[in-house]
């Protein structure tokens, strides 16, 4: 949090603000011990917040306080009070380096002392072994008596005391990366303008980095503008790796010692660059070297060849691990056509579900979760070291911008919302109680799909009220309209046609005043339009076809354009893709997403798993332990069946259900002899019963026009509670009698907020349930049948509650993927829980998501918890992007 006027941190009292970075806030402050102005930065609340990046902020107060030399800023202490950490640092007045060139390029007498200086104190930092990583113009300080002071060493890199070298610790972890293929995907840290060459493509970074950047920094002091220009941060990197720079933006006065002092700096193969600072110092210090000068080109200026062969060796490794042609050209040059870069979340997060890039591709929107298992909205400029979070966007799902770049909209709270990225909070827009997606259109027009099961809604991007402007058909027995996506004009819109039967997803375009609809393809995705093409997905494979608007018919045949890419296994069209409209394309890999049924222990460790990895929905466990029943997606058909699996790793699997549609959310019987699930057969999920191991026919018995998911059947086999949802409303439980009277089902819990996840007790007089009504999904037991009374057993979150077979314990699911046990004892009085204990913590454990609320079973004893885990990266993976559009 900002820190206020007058605040005090040890002798420090602080004045004002003064100034912000990636990881904290620069204050002015007074000393009052010492009677002198001093700067404090003070860490960010969100670095605060994250273990890695507060580690960074530390590691600059030791690496800077290592570092007594009069060109580097000095720290003077650190404090900590109220949560808050602040470095106390040397205050340098006077404007940055950059503040000059910006009047325009200094004269050879002006840039020389500077230079000097500059690496007078990069010496001293290697000398220490260390790397500063990030030398520019707004990094240098020159105060009016002339001296230089190089600020900032956030990203420096203290080198490994055993190395017989300072400065060639080799750490591709923190090392900056520009990615040469999905396996060598990083985080870019660094400016990208200053980068060296290893440094853009990923190499570990030595002292020889720092070097480049200086020799960047006094090309751009003489030049008067950037050595390497471009309109992105791609366009900038592949200048770097590939071009030479402009010497003929060097003023014609230019001494050819200065000439060849720069092109030794600038060398692209660092083996040929000048090895140390203290070589730099030399030549600089020879006077006479500078006098007038010749404006030829430096005679010991790299042949074209050399500095294009680090480029083609990128370029070459990138086409054989990604399958795209980056070489091209005639007459033998080398002309790259795309590059390819990684984000990686934040340090300590893990980023999932949706992204989204700004419409001319220089931003890019995703969600990423923390420690703490919150789910934030973040925002990465393709031009910035790090992705930035968003105040206020927590439990944030499905980003998209507005077309200007300026705004986001997303889905949190079940609410749709927006967030204005100048600052403010979010403001809500219109309610969602289970989305699936939006889009925001030139006419301050935001389509979106509030809910799972119907159509497409418009509102105004300032809120109001929403009104429908697709409609189901039910001759096709349309079950939702989804992922909406707005074509270039503003009035018409692609979204996705979910359907039970063959062709069960379909791309299609509608109009705002609900006019014609026009059916386009059979897709696993919704489709993005970009320069005259459609892109989707068939599978986990990205295709693009041309699309002619006027006709809104498709011509040609599809492409594919990158494969692998990311799908949610559990909800239809849920995609992480985005396409830009100069046809950047960002994607997360990791094809399905594919899961582990797992046995671990009261403590976490793994004791063994079920079956095979697989796109796996929820589970159940059989009343004698033996059989898991299951559903199983199919890549293929985008649909879901049931699965009875063995409870063993080498288990065989037998298919339950039969027939067209999904089959989902199934639980056994008491006895273990049927099973009831849930079938989108007609359109809405209804239940159904079928005997287990026979060829029967399944049974309906509710079948009307919501959404149903069953959850558990009592012990005595008298009722079976489930979830039900209907458009425009939340879930709530209902019960539903299996033998004996008449056999209606009957309201359980149904209030204004979320139920669903029920369990019955083992001797069922209660009902363990997860509802949002405090704000967030707790868990809450209550008497069953109903009477009133209801305890409340979590307080930081939970779901899925499953009882252990005596009774004696209920287990739940936490956000931060924890379970978490709960002693319960029954007296006279009721219910009296006991004092919740966590188990263990796993985070790749499958939590709760719409309607597959059951993620885990307990053993009869309580001692083994059968969970469902994510194997792979297709979480964690880094979201992929790629500049130009394919051929």
């Amino acid at each position: 949090m900002p820190l206020a006027s007058g605040a005090r941190f040890g002798p420090y009292q602080v004045l004002s603000k003064v100034g912000e970075g990636g990881m904290g806030e620069v204050y002015r402050a007074h000393d009052v011990n010492l009677d002198r102005d001093v700067a404090l930065k003070a860490v960010l609340p969100d670095v605060a917040a994250d273990p890695d990046r507060l580690a960074r902020f530390s590691r600059e107060a030791r690496v800077l306080a290592s570092l007594n030399h009069p060109n580097v800023a000095q720290v003077y202490g650190l404090e900590a009070a109220e949560g808050t950490r602040v470095l106390a640092m040397e205050l340098v007045e006077g404007p940055t380096l950059a503040d000059r060139i910006a009047r325009g390029p200094l004269p050879i007498e002006e840039a020389l002392p500077i230079a000097r200086q500059i690496v007078d104190a990069l010496e001293a930092a290697h000398e220490q072994g260390i790397v500063h990583r990030d030398l520019k113009p707004a990094n240098i300080k020159v105060r009016d008596d002339g001296t230089v002071k190089v600020l900032d060493f956030g990203l420096a890199k203290a080198s490994d005391p055993g190395s017989k070298d300072p400065g060639l610790h080799q750490d591709t972890a923190n090392s900056p990366t520009m990615a040469a293929g999905a396996t060598e995907m990083g985080m870019i840290l660094g400016t990208a303008v200053y980068m060296a060459p290893e440094q853009a493509r990923g190499k570990p970074v030595d002292k020889r980095a720092d070097i480049w950047a200086f020799g960047v920094v006094l090309f751009e002091m003489l030049a008067g503008r950037p050595c390497f220009e471009g309109e992105t941060v791609t366009d900038v990197l592949a200048a770097i790796v590939r071009s030479e720079p402009d010497w003929t933006a060097l003023p014609a006065a230019t001494p050819p010692r200065m000439r060849s002092l720069l092109a030794r700096c600038l060398a692209k193969d660092r083996r040929q660059r000048l090895h140390d600072m203290g070589d730099v110092r030399i030549e600089l210090s020879d006077g006479d070297a500078f006098g007038p000068a010749a404006a030829a080109l430096p005679a010991a200026r790299p042949p074209r060849w050399r500095s294009l062969v680090p480029w083609a060796i990128a370029a070459l490794a990138v086409a054989a691990s990604a399958g795209w042609a980056l070489l091209g050209g005639r007459g033998g040059e080398v002309a790259p056509r795309r590059l390819a870069l990684a984000v990686l979340p934040a340090p300590g997060t893990v980023s999932a579900g949706p992204i989204d890039l700004s419409a001319d591709g220089r931003r890019l929107a995703f969600t990423a979760a923390g420690p703490d298992g919150q789910t934030r909205l973040y925002i990465r400029s393709l031009d910035a070291m790090e992705p930035r979070a968003l105040p206020g966007t927590e439990d944030a799902d499905a980003p998209f911008f507005s077309p200007d770049g300026r705004a986001v909209g997303f889905f949190a709270g079940k609410k749709l919302k927006r967030v204005d990225l100048a600052g403010g909070p979010p403001r809500e827009l219109a309610d969602a109680p289970d989305h699936r997606g939006g889009s925001w259109g030139p006419q301050n027009v935001i389509i979106f799909a509030p809910e799972a099961g119907g159509p497409i809604f418009r509102v105004s991007a300032s809120g109001g009220s929403a009104a429908p402007v697709t409609e189901l058909d039910p001759s096709v027995q349309e079950v939702s309209h989804r992922w909406p996506r707005f074509l270039p004009d503003g009035t018409q819109f692609l979204f996705l046609s979910r359907r039970p039967k063959s062709p069960r997803l379909v791309v299609e375009v509608g109009l705002l005043d609900k006019g014609r609809r026009q059916r386009l393809a059979e897709a696993s995705s919704s489709g993005i339009y970009s320069g005259g093409r459609l892109y989707f997905m068939r599978g986990t494979t990205l295709l693009s076809q041309a699309l002619d608007l006027r006709a809104l018919a498709l011509t040609g045949d599809p492409e594919p354009v990158v494969d692998d890419v990311w799908r949610n296994s559990n909800t239809d069209g849920l995609t992480a893709l985005s396409v830009a409209d100069d046809g950047t394309l960002a994607w997360r890999t990791g094809g399905f997403g594919k899961v582990q049924l797992t046995w671990l222990d009261r403590q976490g460790q793994r004791l063994g798993t079920v079956g095979e990895a697989g796109l796996i929905g929820s589970l159940d466990l059989s009343p004698e332990g033996q059989r898991v029943l299951t559903e199983i997606a199919d890549s293929v058909r985008d649909t879901a069946a049931l699965f009875a699996v063995e409870n063993s790793t080498a288990g065989g699997t037998t298919r339950v259900s039969l027939g067209e549609g999904n089959q989902s959310s199934a639980i056994f019987s008491p006895d273990g002899r049927s099973v009831v699930f849930a079938w989108d057969l007609n359109g809405a999920f209804d239940l159904y019963r079928r005997e287990f191991g026979t060829a029967g026919e399944p049974v309906p018995l509710v079948v009307n026009g919501a959404w149903k998911f069953p959850e558990s059947w009592s012990s005595d086999g008298r009722f079976l509670s489930y979830a039900q949802s209907e458009p425009g409303k939340p879930a709530d439980i209902w019960v539903l009698p299996m033998g004996g009277g008449d056999g209606k089902p009957l309201p359980f819990a149904q209030t204004p907020a979320t139920e669903s996840g029920s369990a019955f007790s083992p001797d069922g007089r209660f009902l363990a349930y997860a509802s949002d009504e405090p704000g967030q999904t707790e868990i809450f037991v209550q008497t069953f049948p109903a009477s009133g009374a209801k305890w409340q057993v979590s307080t930081g979150g939970g779901a899925s509650p499953v009882w252990r077979r005596d009774g004696k314990e209920l287990f739940y699911v936490t956000p931060d993927r924890r379970i978490v046990g709960v002693p319960v004892a029954v007296t006279a009085r009721g219910l009296e829980p006991g004092s919740a204990r966590t188990l263990f913590q796993n985070p790749q454990l499958r939590l709760p998501a719409g309607t597959k609320t059951i993620v885990f079973r307990v053993s009869a004893d309580g001692q083994r918890f059968l969970v469902i885990i994510s194997v792979g990266e297709a979480e964690s993976s880094p979201i992929l992007i790629r500049t130009g559009r394919p051929r």
